[in-house]
């Protein structure tokens, strides 16, 4: 199925499409920020995605009306010029790698002016091969060679950005921290937190660290399948159910 990117300016009913699925690049996630879009995709001859930041000032001569709205003429996110850009880092090409996806949020900062910060939490699918003990366990159980011989694994980078808008001066988009785990973060905040699905069905908030190592323990939320949860910025958890909201401090 195709994907496409569309932007509207509502002011001037006009609209640009992007199309992220060409051959050898393909785009993973976006953000509008005041008169710039943030980018994150992968290039031909690059295996690692990269975060690019593009003035909007580029589809000044590329909106079309809304009354003559197709999908024709798409444009690429490789032909956009960028003001910024910053390479998330791939740990090297790993052969058992299955699949990969990028989630992107944004939020201005609450300390510093024309300052957002960025948090990408890129997701990676696995297959391994059954241990050999598994593999042989199995095969005494059922009498026969397993049919399932790889197990699926998933593994997180969780990267976080800030980008600096000085006046009359180009964006600065510098990394923060980056971290790399094997648990499946349901939302991650810009403070270095983590919100993940125990094996106990208990909701935890986990301090992030960049070895991977877990030097605090996490702390149990004590909820009961909550309809909504997010983490925010400033280090509170929000749980919706229903009509109610209900704001948890975990720091």
């Amino acid at each position: 199925m195709e994907r496409f990117i569309l932007l509207i300016n509502w002011r001037t009913e006009t609209f640009v499409i992007l199309e992220p699925n060409i051959t050898g690049q393909r785009a993973l996630a976006f953000a509008i920020l005041p008169g710039h879009i943030v980018l994150v995709h992968s290039v031909s001859g690059s295996t690692a995605p990269s975060v690019h930041i593009s003035s909007l000032a580029v589809f000044d001569n590329l909106w079309r009306p809304l009354t003559e709205f197709n999908f024709n003429g798409a444009i690429y996110p490789t032909e956009l010029t960028s003001v910024a850009l910053l390479e998330i880092p791939n740990h090297g090409v790993r052969s058992e790698l299955w699949d990969s996806s990028i989630r992107l949020s944004v939020a201005e900062s609450p300390v510093h002016d024309a300052t957002y910060e960025l948090v990408l939490q890129r997701t990676e699918l696995f297959f391994r091969p059954l241990p050999p003990l598994v593999s042989l366990l199995l095969r005494l159980k059922l009498g026969a060679r397993p049919r399932q011989t790889n197990i699926f694994t998933n593994q997180q980078t969780i990267i976080r950005c800030h980008v600096t808008f000085p006046a009359r001066q180009l964006p600065q988009l510098t990394s923060k921290s980056a971290f790399r785990h094997w648990k499946q973060f349901i939302s991650v905040s810009g403070a270095g937190y983590g919100l993940y699905f125990g094996e106990s069905e208990r909701f935890f908030v986990q301090r992030l660290v960049a070895d991977g190592t877990m030097r605090t323990p996490p702390r149990d939320l004590n909820l009961d399948a909550p309809v909504g949860i997010h983490l925010t910025q400033s280090g509170a958890v929000v749980v919706t159910d229903g009509s109610e909201i209900t704001v948890m401090y975990y720091q």
